[in-house]
């Protein structure tokens, strides 16, 4: 997909083309980009790297058992903060690259 520079990361700008950015020699955050985010953060990871708490209306994957095995299921933030401990890990929903493979962690 474009913008993607890793198995973990992508750039929300859609500068990262082709292995290389179009501003930067090098994609890294602290040469003051930032358009490099995580693909599947955590609620923790996004507070971290964007600034900001995660909206409690915005929707995330919750790793959980359904009976037949354990998969991601999705749902408001609000609603898994109060079942966190039916679901590890929560994964934010806020990017272009869907829900983690079932082997993924953060």
């Amino acid at each position: 997909m474009t913008g993607e520079i890793d198995r973990d990361f992508f750039c929300g700008a859609n500068l990262y083309k082709n292995g290389k950015c179009s501003v930067a020699k090098v994609c890294i955050p602290s040469f003051g980009c930032d358009c490099r985010h995580r693909k599947h953060p955590t609620p923790e990871q996004y507070r971290i790297e964007r600034g900001r708490d995660y909206p409690n209306d915005w929707a995330v994957y919750c790793w959980t058992f359904n009976g037949a095995g354990y998969s991601w299921v999705v749902g408001e933030y609000k609603w898994a903060k109060e079942w966190k401990q039916d679901f590890e890990p929560i994964v934010c929903a806020c990017t272009p690259w869907g829900k983690p493979d079932n082997n993924w962690r953060p």
